[in-house]
């Protein structure tokens, strides 16, 4: 089992520093510990063990092996010692080695070697520091893969065998994710609440939010159950205006595009003007420019669907000659109003935006709101 860093720091001081990310003075606190600490102690491998961590934080590896090394010869009898390597005598630094080839493996979603690089460093390290979070990469990919109910099975067999299991949090997030997309909104809202009881930082209370709202809109059947209930078409509707606020002013595109698609569930047929008034309830001057585009381009192809040709004329005159996009971009936006254009039968100004933008003469996005990702 890996160690929590909570439990195994020098001081109320030190832990402090710690939980408030202050990795720098966390170190100083650190070394300010160990010029009195017994050497050879448990207590004295504990501040070495914390100092390793703050120093990957501040990705000072160099200086974290060395640290991570000196735990052993230092302090060789200690439960913080037998988690710095592996068996037949591999070290520490072969461990930060192999776990870091599959970390990247896994990140370039290799899931097939990466499960077997976890399975391997999980026999080479039985003891070492990392192996609770090497096994929820293991069982994580069993999720990214598609095994669903492998994932579930694997996932709660972990949090039975071990109930302060550092990653039962993510693993229940994850099966909430997998009951919405199953249409059982009901029962992953009751995940869902019982996660923001107790969430594992300040990060996960949006996300836990904009998981809650999915639970109500992610598929047309959730929709189609809300929209029949008053109540549960409420609590949508309040939910859908605090995701769309957050993910605009924090310039979160992906969200962004989820909460424009489960708008439009909610809002469609009968009152697709709600649809519209959330698209321009966001000030664009002071949206981050990647909120703004998404903003701009959605709203400009709504009115285009809907026939509204010179509104989105007016708007996308104006935003292609703003400075907050990358050229691909302003060519999907000048695409739009040339597509616009023609609509109204104005040619001329069209093969102006054809050439002063690059814009083929058949537009074809690659941007859509029609599909969602896996709900996470």
């Amino acid at each position: 089992m890996m160690i929590c860093p909570l439990e195994c720091l020098g001081g109320n001081h030190i832990e402090a520093l710690w939980s408030s990310g202050k990795y720098d003075q966390c170190v100083e606190a650190c070394n300010a510990t160990l010029v009195g600490a017994e050497p050879g102690s448990e207590a004295m491998a504990s501040v070495l063990f914390t100092k390793m961590l703050c120093l990957r934080k501040l990705k000072r590896y160099d200086e974290a092996r060395t640290v991570a090394n000196s735990i052993v010869t230092l302090c060789p009898n200690t439960t913080f010692a037998s988690k710095m390597g592996g068996s037949a005598g591999r070290t520490e630094d072969e461990a930060a080695f192999a776990y870091a080839k599959a970390l990247k493996t896994y990140h370039n979603k290799e899931y097939g070697p990466a499960w077997r690089m976890f399975t391997d460093f999980l026999a080479d390290f039985p003891n070492n520091w990392r192996v609770e979070t090497a096994m929820f990469y293991q069982t994580r990919i069993l999720y990214d893969l598609g095994l669903d109910d492998k994932f579930v099975e694997e996932s709660e067999k972990a949090i039975k065998q071990n109930p302060n299991l550092s990653w039962a949090f993510e693993a229940r997030y994850l099966q909430s994710c997998l009951l919405t997309r199953r249409n059982k909104g009901i029962e992953a809202r009751s995940i869902l609440a019982e996660l923001a009881k107790h969430p594992k930082s300040d990060e996960w209370i949006p996300i836990l939010r904009q998981s809650l709202l999915e639970t109500y809109l992610y598929t047309a059947a959730l929709a189609q159950t809300t929209k029949s209930d008053e109540r549960m078409s409420s609590e949508a509707r309040a939910l859908l205006a605090e995701c769309f606020a957050y993910a605009a002013a924090t310039g979160n595109a992906g969200w962004l595009r989820k909460c424009i698609l489960m708008s439009h569930r909610l809002h469609d047929p009968v009152s697709l003007a709600e649809h519209e008034a959330l698209l321009r309830s966001v000030d664009y001057s002071t949206a981050p420019a990647d909120s703004r585009y998404v903003l701009v381009d959605e709203t400009a192809r709504y009115w285009f669907e809907s026939g509204d040709y010179f509104k989105a004329i007016r708007l996308l005159q104006e935003e292609v000659l703003c400075p907050y996009y990358d050229h691909a971009r302003r060519r999907v936006l000048a695409g739009r109003l040339y597509d616009a254009l023609l609509a109204v039968g104005d040619s001329v100004e069209a093969e102006n935006i054809r050439v002063r933008y690059s814009v083929f003469p058949v537009i074809r996005q690659t941007q859509t709101t029609m599909t969602l990702g896996r709900g996470e």
